[in-house]
């Protein structure tokens, strides 16, 4: 099985020739598995819609050389196919009334930002498409920002992330540019926090920044993190270790502040047998359950991570 990251890491498991072997389970805060969504097929990322009844996901091929992206109805158990393209379509991001999607693609060589409705009424058109590379979109919750990763041509170049701003002149700017790299955004419910991955020290960690006001930044893993994720409310900061345990942070916001209390271990995720950095996990708005992308049996090989995989793909 794989999957990949528009950080530039892409994540393998040989398995005797099986291909699509995932599934989309929910888990309990306890970790244990409550509901499974859909059959076994290639799902990489996946994305739960404000209003928790809908579930965007991007499904490969089963040479995993395309993808394409689908929208479950959850209370039906009914997916729909909204792309149909020979590229990789992934990272859906919800705009805030649920009617549109933003998705990476390299459809046109590159990584760039496109959009399309929730519901196939309209065609895929172009968001953000110039000479660089863009992906990771997330949609702020007022609906006129998304933030997005921005690769520069220079393969050596760090990650970093920027806005796009939907009013105005809609010209993009820098938010976090670090000579560590910065990938994976991740904004509050409220739209005043963002939260991301660094690679500061040697080690991918999440950390927060004020988005658009004050200064300041927070360190919220200690010892590897990755996918971070949002409760609705505010109180709580879900993210991925690196030994694969999914970790809930304490966290107090108001409009200017920000403070990190206790982090707590929820469960050992097994069931990520795919990279971390792939958003192949959300959380449900209440934060009382996590769908995630799992393995329908047990890996026997380990895990093997490549960079620079936009590259390779290209190749195919």
């Amino acid at each position: 099985m794989m999957t990949a990251s528009q950080s530039g890491i892409l994540a393998y498991q040989r398995s005797g020739g099986t291909t699509g072997n995932q599934q989309i389970a929910w888990f309990d805060r306890g970790g244990k598995q409550v509901q499974v969504t859909g059959g076994q097929n290639g799902y990489l990322m996946t994305k739960i819609s404000p209003d928790g009844k809908r579930l965007a996901v991007s499904i490969a091929a089963s040479n995993y050389s395309t993808a394409n992206l689908w929208v479950f109805a959850l209370a039906r158990g009914i997916k729909s196919r909204l792309t149909f393209s020979s590229a990789a379509d992934g990272y859906p991001s919800w705009s805030p009334d649920g009617k549109t999607i933003v998705f990476e693609s390299n459809r046109n060589g590159n990584f760039h930002l496109y959009q399309l409705a929730s519901d196939g009424s309209k065609a895929v058109a172009p968001l953000l498409v110039d000479s660089l590379s863009e992906g990771e979109p997330d949609w702020s919750s007022d609906g006129r920002y998304i933030l997005f990763v921005r690769r520069q041509k220079d393969p050596s170049a760090h990650p970093e992330i920027w806005a796009l701003p939907l009013f105005g002149e809609k010209k993009p700017f820098p938010v976090v540019q670090s000579p560590f790299g910065s990938s994976e955004p991740a904004l509050s419910p409220d739209g005043k926090w963002l939260a991301y991955v660094s690679r500061e020290g040697g080690i991918t960690n999440v950390y927060v920044v004020p988005l658009l006001h004050g200064s300041g930044k927070w360190q919220i893993s200690s010892d590897g993190g990755y996918s971070t994720r949002w409760r609705h409310d505010r109180k709580e900061l879900f993210y991925v270790s690196s030994d694969l345990d999914l970790m809930s942070a304490d966290v107090s916001t108001t409009s200017d502040s920000f403070s990190v209390g206790k982090v707590h271990n929820l469960f050992q995720a097994h069931a990520l047998t795919l990279s971390t950095v792939t958003g192949a996990f959300d959380v449900a708005p209440d934060g009382k359950k996590f769908a995630i992308v799992t393995a329908t049996h047990e890996p026997s090989e380990p895990l093997t991570l490549v960079t620079n995989w936009p590259a390779l793909l290209k190749k195919h």
